[in-house]
């Protein structure tokens, strides 16, 4: 068939129609296209292309939760051509419905009735993979079809030893064509590219001498070697032990150039604004707090306890280091672990709680709807409670205790014109990634983490074409805390992807 003769469902904008001719063919290829730039589309119009070539029968999605739904039930609907639609079969893969019995046997006939020429989709999220009945149903769809294999938010198999990864890249090899669909291959750092890359391709760095993990990081990261306080008893594949001494600590990057070729040579890079240079502008500002006194007093006591570690000479871990800041960014949030370290404890009544205090203040002058992120299950009551009891606003909820039916209720509520006036959720949560919320006009980060993937995220739930007004970005934060150390991470972390993807820099938080 000729590409003229492929008939767009819905009319592609001209970025979409130019890398769907570009890579419509390629085996691999990464769409590393800022959120709320549309590489869903491409996506479904690339596998839809090649059914109707005769090169294709099956389709695998991974995606976070929440969204591998929306593939199924609002993408796929919207985007793809009423010929490939009339001969489309597809499966959401439940884990928690795996051991029924209605479900075994539609997922049984969905795996083995292909219709003459038909083509299967088939979701799952990353957590059902890491179920061995999910890891096992990946791995015979792949191998019962001609298939591609999509990676939506791929950033979710950035470390190499994880398991995810793992599983990711053994069921790589059953599907011919692959795809990856991230905001950009650099999540945190520069290292994540390494695993993202090797799925598209398994010999992308070979020709760096690069031939795993390890010479990875040694080829692009520049380290300095440091003394441990105490000697460490390492015992070797062969059972010999030894003592080892000194460690290598990261201090920078280097080679970046190299890596920013091998990523161009497997996807595209596309921003918002230059693909919709009429797209309204992103406003920030910061809105400072003093903490009370007695989490004034709990936050130095904590930060004196930490200097007082670290002069102590102890070998700091990265889990160790991030425990600690944790601890500092809960006490500039109003609370501390209880006794058994998984719940959360009030250090201030919610009432005396200052950054409470200036959210309800910033409230009462932000006109029109509003988004609300937190880092923690807790901010997510609190900001609720609050909100409703002081602002009487309607709002929604949105996080990992949030059940699917739930979900949909809310966000049908926010999106409605006259239904909930806030929306409040964890911005590490699927809200974050799958959601269209361009109706908000203010959006609000109670608190942040380091994960710039969740910032950036949750930023572009509102930031997308359509919207014909700037959106608004406010953060709180403690003066003199970490949560300013936070804000300067962040921005560090997307200067240095900005290196390998060829982006600008820009005016950022």
């Amino acid at each position: 068939m000729e590409a003229t003769l492929y008939q767009f469902k819905t009319e592609p904008f001209k970025h979409q129609a130019a890398d769907f001719e570009n890579s419509r063919d390629r085996e691999h290829w990464g769409l590393w296209w800022e959120m709320g730039v549309a590489k869903t589309k491409p996506l479904i119009d690339t596998f839809s292309w090649l059914w109707l070539q005769g090169k294709l029968e099956g389709v695998l999605v991974l995606a976070p939760e929440g969204v591998n739904a929306q593939w199924l039930d609002d993408e796929i609907p919207t985007h793809m051509p009423l010929q490939v639609q009339d001969s489309l079969d597809k499966f959401i893969w439940f884990t928690s419905k795996a051991g029924q019995v209605k479900y075994t046997a539609d997922w049984l006939t969905f795996l083995k009735r292909p219709r003459a020429g038909g083509l299967s989709v088939m979701t799952m999220t990353y957590d059902a993979l890491m179920t061995d009945a999910g890891a096992k149903a990946a791995k015979v769809f792949l191998e019962s079809r001609r298939c591609m294999l999509i990676l939506d938010e791929s950033t979710r198999i950035k470390t190499p030893g994880a398991k995810v990864t793992k599983r990711v890249l053994a069921m790589s090899k059953y599907a011919r064509y692959r795809r990856i669909a991230n905001g950009t291959p650099i999540a945190d750092s520069p290292f994540n590219a390494y695993t993202q890359i090797k799925f598209l391709n398994p010999m992308a760095w070979h020709h760096l001498g690069i031939q795993d993990s390890q010479g990875f990081h040694t080829y692009f990261g520049q380290y300095e070697k440091r003394q441990l306080s105490a000697p460490r008893r390492i015992t070797g594949n062969n059972g010999r032990s030894w003592m080892m001494t000194h460690f290598d600590h990261l201090v920078g990057y280097r080679n970046l150039d190299d890596m920013a070729k091998v990523v161009a040579a497997h996807g595209s890079r596309l921003l918002k604004r230059d693909v919709f240079p009429d797209l309204p502008p992103k406003l920030y500002s910061k809105h400072y707090f003093e903490l009370s006194p007695k989490q004034r007093k709990a936050y130095e006591d904590l930060k004196q306890e930490m200097i007082t570690w670290l002069e102590s000479g102890v070998s700091v871990t990265a889990v160790l280091a991030i425990v600690r800041q944790t601890r500092l960014q809960q006490v500039c949030s109003g609370y501390l672990p209880a006794d058994d370290e998984h719940e959360l404890r009030s250090l201030v009544e919610p009432k005396d709680n200052p950054r409470i205090k200036l959210l309800l203040d910033v409230m009462e002058d932000v006109p029109g709807k509003v988004i609300i992120w937190g880092k923690y299950d807790i901010d997510v009551d609190l900001i609720g409670s609050a909100l409703r009891d002081k602002m009487g606003w309607d709002i929604v909820t949105w996080d990992g205790r949030t059940s699917e039916e739930d979900r949909r209720t809310a966000k049908s509520r926010f999106l409605d014109p006259s239904g909930a006036r806030a929306f409040v959720g964890k911005a590490s949560s699927s809200a974050a990634r799958g959601l269209n919320l361009q109706v908000a006009d203010t959006v609000v980060y109670y608190n942040n983490s380091f994960v710039l993937d969740d910032r950036q995220q949750s930023e572009d739930r509102a930031h997308r074409p359509g919207i014909h007004h700037p959106v608004k970005y406010i953060d709180l934060i403690a003066r003199g805390t970490i949560d300013e150390l936070i804000l300067r991470a962040l921005r560090a972390k997307r200067d240095v992807a900005a290196l390998v993807t060829g982006d600008q820099l820009s005016e950022w938080v």
